[in-house]
């Protein structure tokens, strides 16, 4: 199960949280964010990236389709 976290600058789940954040397979803490081919991480982005993954969570990038793919996969999917 996944939400969407609002977008635009000032809202969301937190400061750097990703685009989706929810609760994957075995119930474990899910964040995805999503970027043209281009994108990059912001400094609070990268910052949040490793506090997710601190506590077990489970945070991606995706930038393309086949991202998207591998990230289903990573979670079971």
């Amino acid at each position: 199960v996944l939400a969407g976290a609002c977008a635009g600058e000032g809202f969301g789940l937190a400061d750097g949280a990703a685009d989706y954040v929810g609760i994957g397979p075995g119930g474990r803490y899910v964040e995805i964010e999503f970027k043209s081919r281009t994108g990059r991480h912001q400094a609070n982005q990268i910052a949040h990236r490793t506090l997710v993954e601190r506590v077990n969570g489970y945070y991606s990038l995706c930038k393309s389709e086949d991202d998207a793919r591998r990230i289903l996969k990573e979670l079971g999917r």
